[in-house]
């Protein structure tokens, strides 16, 4: 047995997980494993659905909040997770995300824990998600933790562009505004894992704490966001919490002042227990086994490899 799975062993009791010796990957079984995170900006975030000037929001309690859609979430650590995989080199010849090619692609860690699709071929085979992401609210009104700013973009002689060559008419599309979540804003959200093997916990926890960007235009703004975890419980039953649920009571309070690190702590240990729950001091000891992995690539990729013949082995449609 690997070494990291045996000291996720020492922190999560083998039942939480499947069991790749005794179950299929398409055993339905009622194992989830719940991660509480609160997600802080480091850097401007632009979280824009509809508008693109504006910041996604929903009014709560009469104040409009950012609001992060569960997708925003998840696209940008599934895009990491690829990243991390095409460096390991487990990823079948020709991989591209959501543009699979035959069931030959599905055989793959990303695609066990992120579910995908042929699109390619007429065989229609998939494999279902395996995570379930929160929508993520801010606790402060919008107009508190973003700022509005205008750009302009230059032509390539340094000057701003004009509307045609030769003409000093700006161009109408020059000159345009941006609106930020500022720095140092917290999310709460939690993050729900459902028949996973201890291996797919792990390179998804791995994955998660070493995602740093998200929202639009990352390319230009960099690394904008650190995930924090607070908590891990585990359960035969997903409770029922989210951002909103627990933001909700302080947003009718009218609070205005919170420590969202204690509030998840405290909501999920209402709902789960500490018997079931890694909490405080112990949550450093989950995230060194994470450490060690990135640290050591080649050690990620001899753990992760078992995974992909179990699929085969799973999958008996796939040729």
């Amino acid at each position: 047995m690997n070494k990291k799975i045996k000291d996720i062993f020492e922190l999560i009791p083998k039942e939480a997980f499947l069991d790749k010796n005794e179950h299929s990957y398409t055993d339905n079984l009622a194992k989830h494993i719940r991660l509480g995170i609160v997600s802080e900006t480091t850097n401007v975030f632009i979280n824009r659905n509809n508008s693109p000037k504006g910041v996604t929001s929903y009014t709560f309690a009469n104040k409009p909040r950012v609001m992060v859609p569960a997708t925003k979430w998840k696209g940008a650590e599934q895009s990491n997770m690829v990243k991390l995989a095409r460096e390991m080199d487990i990823l079948p010849d020709g991989y591209q995300q959501n543009m699979i090619k035959n069931g030959q692609g599905l055989i793959n860690p990303v695609s066990a824990i992120y579910g995908d699709t042929v699109t390619e071929d007429s065989s229609g085979a998939q494999l279902k998600g395996r995570v379930n992401y929160d929508w993520a609210f801010s606790h402060e009104p919008v107009g508190k933790i973003s700022r509005r700013m205008q750009h302009n973009t230059l032509s390539e002689d340094g000057s701003i562009k004009k509307s045609e060559e030769g003409s000093t008419q700006v161009a109408s599309s020059a000159i345009y505004n941006t609106q930020y979540v500022v720095p140092g804003v917290k999310f709460i959200r939690f993050i729900s894992l459902e028949n996973v093997t201890p291996e797919m916990f792990i390179f998804y926890l791995t994955n998660l704490l070493n995602t740093h960007r998200y929202g639009a235009r990352t390319t230009i703004t960099g690394d904008n966001m650190n995930n924090k975890l607070i908590t891990v419980s585990w359960g035969q039953t997903e409770e029922p919490m989210s951002s909103y649920s627990v933001l909700k009571e302080i947003w009718d309070e009218g609070t205005e002042e919170i420590n969202h690190e204690e509030m998840v702590e405290e909501k999920t240990l209402e709902l789960y227990g500490k018997d079931n729950t890694i909490y405080g001091g112990r949550i450093e000891d989950i995230k060194d086994i994470s450490r060690g992995l990135l640290n050591d690539m080649d050690e990620m990729k001899e753990m992760l490899e078992p995974i992909n013949d179990w699929l085969y082995e799973s999958l008996d449609y796939i040729e």
